[in-house]
């Protein structure tokens, strides 16, 4: 079994990136890893030897606290940020920023931008809140499997290491003045570099954890150079560490390379970070050039020509704009201009987003693997209203705003300065749009829209989902993916979420549309075929079709769906299970959790949505048998079913329509949906 999936793992990667994953485990193995993190120690005292030549800490304080290392702001600005915060704040924002603060106080920790947990104070920065179960600190980083049954999912002890109450306790000091947010910051830096020594422990695992800690503590180092709450030594310690965390990323952004993915945009955009605004460390002409070059290659290879993105995931997309926004808004500060072709792909990433969002709510198809990460939350909006970014990434590409006023534009104000407020708005909505490389297709009318995926996987994907149908209408999501819930965690949750049970699409047989392998990885990936997309010249009426190849060589089906849109009120939505011979097929509506009814005999669900009722009508041709249910939180060990995760670690029922069926293909299910007859408050 074990050579089985060593085979299919190198026919996924290819050689070169298995080669890269061959080298990692030797380091591994070997010793190689803790012989080279054994050099290099940094704390307050060794900082000195890691500067250039008469530098001292107490003279790097004293040229940030006169403004000669550009930063997103400057810490003298913050008063005056204060009445731009305040006009954009709703008018219980003072209450509900002195209670947040206070919750941190006493180590109530917001994870994954929706839910707290008691950590206590000090804060316990190994426990995992929701198994209580406490990583240990006493060995190198390497020796900890991340994917421990005792210790539970590592990313429940990564998030608060990744110090996005940074973020938000320097927001705090800049609304209201008050100094106690920022010295709070500063004491958890502190707390945290005593808890976790040099290498030592699973806060070190991670070279893109320790990127957005990097971030986050420079973040609050800005704002705090204004003030008496750092002294040389607090400045001291928390910079030698700093300089400690740049060097475990450089060491070891080779494997993060091999990945592929956001780690080493995120890790490079840490690198670059630390040479651009520490240019006194000895390393950081090196760590700036090596950021940069890092990045751009990698924002070459992982953002599509079509500005679509490697990871196949909505929320990846949003933290590789974060980083590529932070990046080149400091490069620029400090006249270190990224070439043109890096900023053109940011460009486009920005556009596919604003063509993937509702315009009402903000949201975006809960699409693709959802860890919960939100590198810089920098406004009041919710986790899931992805506007923030949408009007930072097109500023920075096209010097104009793309949205009206609104509490995203604090991200905006603290990236880009208040002038940025004042920009030309361009004249932009949502569109039907085909992203081909890709695979994503939008289809939209006035009220209502939706999205379709048709791809054929030449990177690794994430979930057996293709031809997953979203549906939205006038600000909600009407028909929906259920998320990702947790990377690491007890069956059948594990996996549930990434199957193609979970979506909404045919599962034929009883199996995915791709074999799972181990972890993360999928092996036989999808093809699917785009065969046309026909907008009306009147916008009224419109039609896609596409099909996907997902179980041809193992039963022989092929999946065709057809998708059309009458006006704002009627979608169509026809499956074709086309081949032959006999097969057992399941299509899924996962609907919002809303009340439902179910009337069997007319196989009709009528649903009762915060902004109108909706009616769905299932039928099949070319079965002999078939069966309709509507089924909401099964926990069955097995298969579960009717479950959806907005975000990390979160899971709730949902109202799932299941039309099972048997038959000889050909088969053909139609869906017919009217949005509207009723309005709700």
């Amino acid at each position: 079994m074990h050579i089985i999936h060593a085979y299919k793992t190198l026919r996924t990667l290819g050689p070169t990136l298995f080669g890269r994953r061959l080298f990692h485990a030797f380091k591994l193995k070997s010793g190689l890893m803790k012989w080279l993190d054994a050099s290099g120690p940094c704390g307050p005292v060794e900082l000195q030897s890691h500067l250039m030549d008469e530098v001292t800490p107490a003279r790097m304080l004293a040229e940030r606290r006169e403004g000669k290392v550009p930063f997103f702001f400057r810490a003298s600005q913050l008063n005056e940020m204060r009445g731009v915060l305040r006009a954009m704040a709703p008018e219980e924002a003072d209450r509900a920023i002195h209670a947040k603060v206070e919750a941190l106080e006493r180590g109530r920790v917001e994870f994954f931008s929706h839910w707290e947990a008691d950590l206590g104070d000090p804060i316990q920065w190994q426990l995992n809140p929701i198994k209580k179960s406490t990583w240990p600190t006493d060995r190198h980083w390497s020796d900890y499997g991340l994917f421990n049954p005792d210790l539970g999912d590592v990313k429940l002890v990564w998030e608060a290491s990744r110090f996005s109450q940074c973020y938000f306790l320097t927001r705090a000091f800049a609304f209201t003045g008050d100094e106690r947010p920022l010295s709070l910051a500063l004491r958890r830096m502190e707390e945290w570099i005593d808890a976790n020594p040099a290498a030592r422990g699973v806060q070190w695992n991670c070279g893109q954890e320790t990127a957005f800690r990097l971030m986050a503590w420079c973040f609050t180092l800005n704002a705090a150079y204004a003030t008496e709450l750092l002294s040389v030594e607090r400045f001291a310690k928390i910079t030698a560490s700093i300089y400690r965390q740049a060097l475990r990323i450089e060491r070891h952004i080779g494997f993060s390379q091999s990945l592929k993915n956001n780690h080493a945009l995120s890790e490079a955009v840490g690198l670059y970070t630390a040479g651009l605004l520490f240019p006194e460390f000895d390393r950081a002409e090196s760590w700036k050039r090596m950021g940069k070059r890092i990045l751009v290659e990698h924002a070459d290879k992982q953002i599509f020509e079509d500005g679509s993105f490697i990871q196949h995931s909505m929320n990846y997309h949003r933290v590789m704009l974060h980083d590529c926004i932070w990046a080149a808004r400091l490069g620029r500060l400090h006249g270190d201009a990224f070439p043109e072709r890096f900023v053109d792909r940011v460009r486009k990433a920005s556009d596919f987003v604003f063509q993937m969002h509702d315009a009402q709510s903000g949201r975006v198809p809960n699409y693709g693997a959802n860890d919960g990460a939100l590198v810089l939350p920098l406004s009041s909006c919710d986790y899931l209203d992805y506007r923030p970014v949408i009007q930072s990434s097109h500023y920075l590409a096209n010097g104009r705003l793309v949205l009206d006023d609104g509490p995203w534009n604090e991200e905006l104000l603290w990236l880009f300065g208040a002038e940025s407020l004042k920009g030309e708005i361009s004249q932009a909505e949502p569109r039907s749009s085909e992203y081909d490389v890709g695979g994503y297709y939008t289809i939209r009318g006035k009220e209502t829209w939706g999205m379709i995926r048709c791809h054929t996987y030449k990177e690794r994907p994430g979930q057996a989902d293709m031809l997953h149908f979203d549906l939205w209408w006038r600000g909600r999501n009407i028909l929906r993916d259920s998320g990702t819930f947790q990377y690491y965690c007890p069956k059948p949750w594990i996996d549930y979420f990434k199957t193609t049970r979970a979506h909404n699409t045919i599962e034929v047989d009883g199996m995915n549309q791709m074999t799972k392998g181990p972890r993360f990885l999928w092996f036989d990936w999808t093809r699917s075929r785009f065969r046309e997309h026909v907008l009306n010249d009147d916008d009224r009426t419109e039609r896609w079709e596409g099909e996907h190849y997902g179980y041809v060589s193992r039963c022989g089906v092929t999946h065709r769906r057809v998708l059309d849109r009458n006006g704002d009120r009627v979608w169509v939505i026809r499956d074709e299970l086309l081949g032959s011979g006999r097969h057992d097929a399941v299509l899924s509506w996962n609907l919002g959790d809303w009340p439902c009814v179910w009337d069997p005999d007319e196989s009709r669900l009528s649903q009762e949505t915060p902004v109108g009722m909706i009616r769905l009508t299932v039928s099949v041709e070319g079965c002999e048998r078939h069966h309709a249910e509507v089924v909401r939180g099964l926990e069955d060990a097995e298969s579960p079913q009717g479950w959806e995760s907005l975000y990390y670690a979160e899971k709730k029922p949902i109202p799932v329509l299941r039309l099972a069926v048997s038959g000889t293909c050909p088969m053909r299910f139609v869906t017919h949906l009217e949005l509207g007859g009723g309005h709700s408050a």
